[in-house]
């Protein structure tokens, strides 16, 4: 459950204070793999390092969310009441299903690269 101020206004010489409400039942469910592969050779001389690397992952999310309603409240000692939920969601939805790929190949000549993994 969320409360948050949504306004103010002044009745009968008193500030009060609106509020809106809601309920949301949430679930995300994440996927993720990294992968490296790395070579270190010696070519005319030279130290040579190869870094390739992959990222694969995928994520899923739903949510379903109630609006609610509550009586506005006084802003100088505010006496809370039970918020009143409507029976039919606002929102039912998948927010999405992304799936990302990404590669990376570096290429480099410090082999204290190759030490530090």
């Amino acid at each position: 459950m969320v409360t948050a101020p949504s306004g103010t206004s002044l009745v009968g010489g008193a500030w009060r204070v609106s509020r809106q409400q809601y309920n949301a039942d949430q679930s995300q469910q994440n996927v993720f793999s990294q992968s490296e592969a790395l070579l270190a050779r010696q070519f005319a001389h030279i130290d040579h390092v190869v870094l390739a690397g992959v990222e694969l992952g995928a994520q899923q999310r739903s949510m379903i969310r109630f609006n609610g309603t509550a009586a506005a409240v006084p802003l100088v000692d505010p006496v809370l009441t039970q918020p009143i939920y409507s029976t039919t969601a606002a929102t039912n939805k998948e927010v999405g299903i992304s799936n990302h790929g990404r590669e990376a190949l570096v290429i480099g000549d410090r082999p204290a690269l190759a030490q530090t993994r």
